[in-house]
């Protein structure tokens, strides 16, 4: 595999670590020249009637963001803002994002970024309709936003309880 991927690619490994108490297996997919795509705002629930309960026992809003790449994304530095003259409203921290895998972000305003937890942005969503973006991490390049047509469309359409909005 090292030599395959001397030339680019990706390969994955499986490590297995074993003492007296058992054994621990984690998987890495190791990529060489492979291009690191940047992470999609995929969809998101802005009225939360009973679709998602958060550990506090509340149904709060959220917003779902994928990872087109084949290994893991490290989504620290990229931004989630509701408002467009606030680009790095809300930074999210030092979370992987497993490989073509997603990431829900609870959109709460509770503003909780223990990266070992469930994440809360510091803001939460009008099911009237607002702005809603994923930015890049230099805090200027908007990757998605809601709408897509911003600033033609200013807002996201009015959200009926537990029906998400998100791109086909």
């Amino acid at each position: 595999d090292m030599v395959s991927l001397l030339s680019g690619g990706t390969a994955t490994y499986t490590l297995t670590a074993t003492n007296a108490t058992g054994s621990k297996s984690a998987t890495v997919t190791v990529g060489v020249d492979e291009p690191e795509l940047p992470p999609v705002l995929t969809e998101f629930l802005s009225d939360n009637g009973q679709s998602i309960e958060d550990e506090d026992g509340s149904n709060e809003d959220w917003i779902e963001i994928h990872n087109p790449n084949s290994f893991s994304l490290n989504a620290e530095g990229f931004y989630l803002t509701d408002l467009a003259t606030d680009l790095t409203k809300w930074r999210l921290p030092g979370v992987s994002i497993p490989a073509n895998g997603y990431l829900i972000v609870v959109a709460s305003g509770k503003d909780r970024t223990d990266a070992g937890g469930p994440l809360h942005t510091n803001f939460s969503l009008s099911r009237a309709g607002e702005y809603l973006a994923l930015v890049a991490r230099d805090g200027t390049t908007v990757l998605g936003q809601f709408p897509a047509t911003y600033p033609a469309s200013p807002t996201f359409p009015p959200q009926g309880t537990d029906i998400s909005y998100g791109v086909p």
